[in-house]
């Protein structure tokens, strides 16, 4: 019983490191792209940039809405 406990917490351990590895790895991608937006008027100053293609901003949205769904609690 102690040993099936012990693999069940250290699965549970494990499935946490790898999410927060994830979302620490997106947080470095969003960096690199000039950070995580803060605010709507910094996604509308990105949507309006001409210098970017459509499928690069789709992209870069795509991650910052899987990002923000795995940094809160409130969004779904």
């Amino acid at each position: 019983m102690k040993a099936k406990f012990e693999s069940g917490a250290d699965e549970k351990q494990e499935m946490a490191q790898r999410k927060e590895r994830k979302r620490l790895d997106m947080l470095d991608t969003l960096k690199s792209r000039g950070g995580p937006f803060t605010d709507s008027g910094e996604v509308e100053k990105f949507l309006v940039d001409e210098s970017m293609n459509n499928n690069a901003k789709l992209q870069r949205m795509k991650l910052e809405v899987q990002f923000a769904g795995e940094s809160t609690m409130l969004l779904p």
